[in-house]
Formats: structure tokens, C-alpha cells, sequence
């Protein structure tokens, strides 16, 4: 039987939120979030303009031709803005170190801020503009995913990819001033593009699927603006998003506090380069260790444990042996038994001479990831939480076995990471790229964002590097 869904206006109601949406309606820590969170993206940008996927992208899109209007981070000249915002989000993504908002669980900034970036360099828009743009992205694309949570990845999807397009053209109507039928017929030709695959296999399509939220949200406004239509119901229609993606569907959820509380200020942020699948295995083994005095040597048997969905969400999870850079980011054994050995976890651990380090795979032969019984009930009554809840158990040599269990990892709001984090992980990025005062430049860019006048002032610092 088809479920009954809110038959109010959905699209209508969002698109008039985006709208009337005011600089005074955000809280301080709205902003606080924002700059924390184009901070973590561009850290993350930077670093990934040196990677082959991001090479390919750039060159691809300064092929295409056109207005040269909106920067291409590492690359001297510039492209028509959807272009640039597609290949500066697959720098952000590309090397698995990007934001994560635990809804979805989906990674809204590679979406949303190279947005907003593009665009306001074109719009020459102030760096308030810029950061409440980035704000209602984070809002939008949150609360629709949210509506489709769990259902949409249990299908197979990729929920960055599908639900990223509605918040890139809600920032992106928003930074192009249109009205409220506008921005209506902007979502509606966001929606019908929606699309995005979980099935990865190691390869780079994991990395332009934002890409390609942020691609279809740009074009989607430009083309609103002009006077091209979308459907007005295409996330509550009868063959509308909710419907065709999600088999259990909670429209309430689109509007729930909504203006009070700020989707960007539950987002989460990553200390270690791999899928946040990893990162409570991490925080759990690591504390085991240290609190234990365990030697990596004396190490017989780690055993992770997740709900049943997130261990089995894809096969790469469970693969001890990647072949690929992305493949070990997606390796809850590889990217664990690196993070154990290492006591870190940054992109260069992925390389192919990495990805062959012997003692490295030993380890990670050891670790057995599977679905815990006990967590299905988290899953029943949380899915948000559940996506993230892990059990850790070590069996060392002697038979002895120490467990504990991570409900947060390091990163979430339940369990955030300080200021000077993010600032040093942000710098560490930067710095294998750029100069010292190019980075100290590009910080205090970010961090005093209230006071730039033009946004094209940040993205200059970020151009031929």
C-alpha cells in the first residue's frame, strides 16, 4: 500500500524559507559552524587539488570552455561557475577527510561551499552573504535527507549525491536573489536530477558524486533565473522525490524547528582521512591500547562491531586488502590497523606504496568487522545514532579481552573536535600545498568572514597556488 505523505505544500514552504530567510535570523553559532566548516572544505580542497582524480576533473572542466568567472582551486585560469564548483567539490571530497553531517550519514560541505564559492565569486557577493548562503545549503539538503533516512541509502544510494542537489541550489538560489516562485522551480529542477550510486568499488565515482549535486544545483538556479520551470511538488508529488527514493518517508521531518536550530550546527568533522564508518573503530581501539599498554604485536584478534546495515552497506568495509586509495579510506580493517600502527591518518597513508605496507595488512588480517545483534535495536530506534555506534574488542595473545563500546566518534557535536583541531589539521593540509602566509591569509580570510568585502578576495588566494 502507498504510504499517505504530507500533503501540504513541501517544495512551496522550503523555497519561501530559503527566501525570507534573514542575515539577523542566524545565531552566533550558526556562523561559528559556517566558518569552521568552509575552513575544514577548503583545508581539505587544497590538499586534494594535488590528487590524480582532481587533476582530471580540473582539466575536464577548463576543456569546456566558456566564461572564465569563478576559480579552479590550483589552477590559473577560470571556468563558468557550475563547472568550477563540480571540480573544486571533488577536491574536497576526493580525499575522504571532508565534513559529515551524521544525517544520511551525508558529506553536505563538498556539495554545498564549492557552491557558494563559485557563484559568489561571480555574484561578488560579501563574505556574510557567503557564509548565510553556505548556512541554508547545510539547512536544506539536512532536513530533506532527513526525511528519507535510513530508506535512501538502505536502497543503494549515495545520499551526499541525491539529496546534496537541493541544498547547492538553495544556496545557490539564494545567492542569486531569486524570489520564491523561483527558488521554487530551482529545487524542482534540482530534484528531477537527483541521482547517485553507492557502488563504488574502489573506483574515483565516489568522489564526483557531490561534485555533481553541486554541478546540477548551480545549473538548476541559472536556469530558474532565466524563467525555465520546475515541478512545484517534487519532493511531496505522486511521482516526486520522497516517493521515488524512499521507501518509509517522514516529510515532518523538512520542517521540524526549522529557523530555530541550524542543521550546520549539528555537522560533525573528521580527524582522520578515511569513511566515518572508521572513525568510532578508531577512537575505540586507540583508547583500548593506550589505556591498556596493548603492543600492536600482542595484538590476536579486533573485532568491530556495527548494526547489521552498516557493516554489510558495502563490501569494501570488510576488505582487509585494498588496491585502491580509495578502497583503504573504505576499509574499516585497513584504514583501523593503519591508524593503530601509525597513530594517524592522513591521505598520503593511502598511496600505492602504502596500500602494500606489510605490516599494515598483517594487522589488518586480525581485524574481523561484523553485524552485532545487540546494535539492532539502536537501529530500530535511532538511525541517526546507530549509523555510528561501534563496539571494539581486542583479544590479545594471552587470551585476555578488552571491549568497549563508541557511540559518538571524535568530530560529532556529541563529542566535538576544539577550535585549534581543526585549525591544525587545516593547517597541516594547507601547508603541504601552499606557502606559509598564503595559508595564514587564506585562515584569517575564513575566520574574520564578517568582514570580507568580496568573496572573489578568498578565492584569489586559492588560484594557480
Amino acid at each position: 500500500m502507498a504510504q499517505k505523505l504530507n500533503e501540504k505544500a513541501t517544495t512551496k514552504r522550503l523555497a519561501e524559507f530559503i527566501v525570507s530567510l534573514s542575515d539577523n535570523d542566524l545565531d552566533s553559532e550558526a556562523f561559528r559552524h559556517a566558518k569552521m566548516s568552509i575552513l575544514d572544505a577548503v583545508g581539505c580542497a587544497v590538499n586534494g587539488s594535488q590528487f590524480d582524480h582532481s587533476k582530471i576533473i580540473a582539466r575536464f572542466a577548463l576543456e569546456q570552455g566558456g566564461v572564465r568567472e569563478s576559480t579552479i582551486i590550483a589552477q590559473k585560469d577560470k571556468a563558468l561557475s557550475y563547472l568550477a564548483a563540480m571540480a573544486n567539490s571533488v577536491m574536497v571530497h576526493g580525499i575522504e577527510f571532508d565534513d559529515t553531517h551524521p544525517i544520511g550519514p551525508i558529506h553536505i560541505g563538498a556539495a554545498i561551499i564549492p557552491v557558494a564559492l563559485a557563484l559568489g565569486e561571480r555574484e561578488k557577493i560579501d563574505g556574510k552573504q557567503f557564509a548565510t548562503s553556505v548556512i541554508i545549503g547545510y539547512d536544506v539538503a539536512a532536513r530533506i535527507a532527513a526525511a528519507v533516512t535510513p530508506s535512501l541509502r538502505l536502497r543503494g544510494f549515495h545520499p551526499t549525491a541525491v539529496v546534496g542537489c537541493f541544498g547547492a541550489a538553495a544556496s545557490a538560489s539564494r545567492i542569486l536573489g531569486l524570489d520564491a516562485e523561483k527558488t521554487c522551480n530551482a529545487l524542482g529542477l534540482a530534484g528531477t536530477q537527483a541521482s547517485g550510486l553507492g557502488e563504488y568499488g574502489g573506483s574515483m565515482s565516489k568522489r564526483i558524486n557531490p561534485a555533481l549535486a553541486a554541478r546540477n544545483g548551480i545549473m538548476a538556479a541559472l536556469l530558474a533565473q532565466r524563467g525555465f520551470t520546475g515541478p512545484h511538488a517534487i519532493l511531496e508529488g505522486d511521482r516526486g522525490f520522497f516517493r521515488a527514493f524512499s521507501d518509509k518517508t517522514k516529510p515532518e521531518s523538512v520542517f521540524e524547528n526549522i529557523g530555530k536550530i541550524f542543521e550546520i550546527t549539528r555537522n560533525g568533522y573528521k580527524l582522520y582521512a578515511c569513511s566515518r564508518q572508521v572513525h568510532p573503530a578508531i577512537n575505540g581501539a586507540l583508547d583500548l591500547i593506550e589505556k591498556n599498554s596493548i603492543a600492536v604485536e600482542d595484538i590476536k584478534e579486533l573485532r568491530v562491531g556495527k548494526v547489521k546495515w552498516a557493516a554489510e552497506a558495502t563490501k569494501e568495509f570488510r576488505n582487509p586488502t585494498p588496491e585502491t586509495m580509495l578502497a583503504g579510506q573504505m576499509s574499516i580493517p585497513y584504514a583501523l590497523a593503519t591508524a593503530i600502527i601509525e597513530r594517524r591518518l592522513l591521505p598520503s597513508d593511502f598511496g600505492p606504496n602504502r596500500l602494500r605496507n606489510s605490516k599494515r595488512l598483517d594487522l589488518a588480517q586480525k581485524i574481523i568487522v561484523f553485524g552485532d545483534q545487540n546494535l539492532d535495536d539502536a537501529f530500530q530506534k535511532d538511525p541517526v545514532h546507530a549509523a555510528y555506534v561501534t563496539t571494539v574488542t581486542i583479544v590479545d595473545k594471552t587470551g585476555k579481552t578488552y571491549t568497549t563500546r563508541v557511540d559518538y566518534p571524535k568530530g560529532e557535536v556529541q563529542n566535538p573536535p576544539t577550535l585549534e583541531e581543526l585549525l591544525s589539521k587545516f593547517r597541516g593540509l594547507s601547508r603541504e600545498v601552499l606557502s606559509e602566509e598564503s595559508v595564514e591569509t587564506i585562515e584569517n580570510a575564513i575566520m574574520q568572514l564578517e568582514k570580507l568585502s568580496d568573496v572573489s578576495t578568498l578565492t584569489e588566494q586559492l588560484r594557480g597556488l
